[in-house]
């Protein structure tokens, strides 16, 4: 959108992610790695924010944000493509174990 290039959505956008910074990924190796706990060794922990959002959402965010340093993003349309074969409709993580106090 910043060059003025329509993003492609594949499907109708109604497929949800449950997105997550790098800084979480970063952070959970390194508390991984220097934990002293035995009971979190040789676990396994979900990385991610523990909400989940739309595609067609995430790109009208992206777009409006984007929008207040130049309007004329505002008028850039979101064209959507045919559906992924083998797309996963939906992905929310469980980040409770991840969590806990260890």
């Amino acid at each position: 959108m910043i060059n003025g290039d329509s993003p492609v959505i594949n499907g109708d956008g109604t497929f949800s992610r449950d997105f997550t910074y790098i800084d979480n990924v970063v952070n959970m190796n390194l508390l991984a790695m220097l934990s002293q706990e035995s009971n979190a060794v040789n676990e396994i922990y979900n990385v991610a924010c523990g909400t989940s959002i739309t595609l067609k959402e995430l790109s009208a965010i992206i777009k409006e944000e984007l929008s207040k340093n130049d309007f004329g993003i505002k008028n850039i349309p979101i064209k959507y493509g045919p559906p992924r074969n083998g797309d996963i409709p939906h992905s929310l993580a469980s980040i409770e174990k991840g969590l806990s106090d260890y």
